[in-house]
């Protein structure tokens, strides 16, 4: 039986490859089956003109290797679907943040602060994210992302992993508890065990206000701070004017929270490099906020 010239000869061979490349190979396969056809043709013309006078090979070898490429083509979009496939896949963490800010540095917007929260069998899952980026004209003079994942059971941190890269300075920290009390691992202060009802930096849960120990969540080291209540002013949260305490922070950490009278977090102020940074709530989902207050 005549042999197939080079250019029709192919084989297809899958290897394990990562879902988030599954663009890259469909487009890659499809682009393999364009110049496929294309070289058929070339091929063809060079022969003799394959469209007019037909191919000098027998067309019923031509369809099983075109059949067998086709075959390939559809394994590949079914073992690999596309982007927008893989992102319908329902997620754990919600879409839709539940506390959300946006982080102005003096009169200037300069990123978001937003936490998710979602039950899971270990209990309270808390996802935080922040994002903020200094920037002179076109120029970006300073970066800072942090995030970091809580997880809660009976009103207690069970345990801790975060992420932060402080403009390029990279950092992590891990906790757990154990019987032991809170023993936390570090890339900036190594190990140490904490009290086993530490709370974390992270300022969302009002029980803050009674501690004199907080865990920093950026470098894994232990802040002695005392809180002391301040003044009450009406802001606007969600739309609707609400009653707002200021809790001023000192010691190791020096700073202001804000908190409505049902214990949500709703603005921070501290000073950063020469100038005051603040919060604004952009979204606060209550109800989430209330059930979590009763819950845990």
């Amino acid at each position: 039986m005549p042999r197939l010239p080079q250019v029709w000869r192919f084989s297809c061979t899958f290897r394990p490859i990562q879902a988030d490349k599954s663009r890259h190979l469909i487009g890659y396969v499809i682009r393999i089956a364009c110049a496929r056809v294309t070289n058929y043709v070339e091929a063809g013309e060079d022969a003799g003109n394959v469209v007019a006078e037909g191919p000098p090979y027998p067309m019923s070898l031509l369809k099983r290797h075109f059949l067998a490429f086709a075959v390939c083509v559809f394994a590949a979009m079914v073992a690999f679907p596309p982007v927008a496939a893989i992102a319908a896949i329902p997620q754990t963490v919600p879409v839709d943040p539940t506390m959300s800010f946006r982080v102005d540095r003096g009169d200037t917007p300069i990123g978001t602060h937003k936490l998710r929260f979602h039950e899971e069998a270990d209990g309270l899952h808390v996802t935080i994210d922040i994002q903020l980026a200094v920037t002179f004209g076109p120029i970006t003079v300073f970066r800072y992302t942090h995030q970091n994942e809580e997880v809660w059971r009976d009103g207690r941190l069970v345990s801790i992993e975060t992420h932060t890269d402080d403009d390029g300075k990279k950092y992590w920290v891990k906790g757990k508890a154990t019987d032991k009390g809170f023993e936390v691992d570090s890339s900036f202060a190594g190990k140490l065990v904490a009290p086993a009802g530490i709370i974390p930096a992270s300022y969302w849960n009002p029980d803050i206000l009674k501690q004199t120990q907080i865990l920093d969540t950026q470098k894994g080291r232990i802040f002695n701070i005392a809180i002391k209540p301040g003044a009450t002013t009406t802001e606007e949260i969600n739309g609707r004017p609400q009653l707002v305490r200021e809790y001023v922070m000192s010691g190791d950490l020096r700073l202001t929270l804000y908190y409505t009278p049902d214990g949500e977090w709703v603005n921070i102020a501290f000073d950063a490099r020469g100038a005051k940074v603040t919060y604004e709530v952009e979204r606060l989902d209550s109800a989430v906020m209330k059930d979590i207050a009763e819950n845990e």
